[in-house]
This record gives C-alpha cells, sequence and structure tokens, in this order.
C-alpha cells in the first residue's frame, strides 16, 4: 500500500504543477512516468505475487514452504 501511495502521491504532483502551468511540469511529468513504469510498477506486481505466494498468512511458515513447493 505504501509503494502504490507514494505512485498515487507523484501523479498527484505531476497533475497540480500543470494545473499551476508550473514552467517543470512537463519534465517533472516526464521523471515521474519513468519512475513508475520502470521502478514503482515493478515493486507493485513483485509484491502482490508474493502475497498471492504466501496465501493464507496464518499457517505456519512450513506449511507455506510445502504448499509451494507442491
Amino acid at each position: 500500500d505504501t509503494v502504490e501511495g507514494t505512485k498515487t502521491s507523484l501523479e498527484k504532483i505531476v497533475a497540480d504543477m500543470k494545473n499551476e502551468v508550473n514552467p517543470n511540469a512537463e519534465a517533472t511529468d516526464t521523471a515521474v512516468k519513468k519512475l513508475v513504469s520502470e521502478t514503482l510498477s515493478k515493486i507493485i506486481e513483485g509484491a502482490k505475487t508474493a502475497s498471492e505466494a504466501i496465501g493464507d498468512a496464518s499457517d505456519p511458515i512450513g506449511n507455506v514452504a510445502v504448499a509451494a513447493a507442491g
């Protein structure tokens, strides 16, 4: 949730800059899009994948490892 919150906050900052006709808005937009596409989105997807792999967090860690192995 924290990474998604950061992504949303950065996108809001860029939108606010554009609304205020900030001369740095386009450069900031480009940098934020690059950060989101190359880094944040991958972190978010990795976290979702890990969460799905873990399944029910109430299981003991040994049970999770056995279930993941197959």
